[in-house]
C-alpha cells in the first residue's frame, strides 16, 4: 500500500518544481487518481470542465471534494513540510479572490530545490 505522503511527494516531483496551494483542482483530481477515489475523479473531471458560475463550483467542490480528499491531500502535504522536503508560504488570491473565494490568500507548497535521497 503507497502512502498519501509517498503519492503526493511523486506528484511534486513530476510537477517539476510548479506550486500547488490549497485550492489546486488539478492536484486534487491527480491525487484522487493515484489514490483509487472515483467518485472524486469523476466529480472533478466535471468540475474542471464546467461553465457553471465559480461561486457554484466552490460549493460542488466544498461539499463533495474539500472536507474528505483535499483535507487528506494537505495533510500529506504538512507531513512533507515536516519532514523538511517541502516549503510553504503564502499565494494571493489576486484580484476579487476575497469576493470567489472568500479569502483574500491560500497555502502554497513546493518541493526544496535540493533534495536529497538518503535523509
Amino acid at each position: 500500500m503507497t502512502l498519501d505522503r509517498d503519492i503526493m511527494l511523486d506528484l511534486l516531483r513530476e510537477a517539476s518544481g510548479m506550486m500547488t496551494t490549497s485550492w489546486d483542482w488539478e492536484m486534487d483530481l491527480k491525487f484522487a487518481e493515484r489514490v483509487g477515489d472515483d467518485e472524486a475523479v469523476d466529480l472533478l473531471k466535471r468540475l474542471l470542465k464546467s461553465d457553471s458560475p465559480f461561486p457554484l463550483q466552490i460549493r460542488v467542490w466544498d461539499d463533495g471534494i474539500r472536507w474528505s480528499l483535499t483535507k487528506r491531500r494537505l495533510r500529506s502535504l504538512r507531513k512533507l513540510v515536516h519532514e523538511g522536503l517541502v516549503e510553504t508560504d503564502w499565494a494571493g488570491t489576486g484580484r476579487g479572490g476575497l469576493a470567489d473565494f472568500g479569502v483574500s490568500r491560500i497555502r502554497g507548497y513546493i518541493m526544496k530545490e535540493v533534495y536529497d535521497e538518503s535523509k
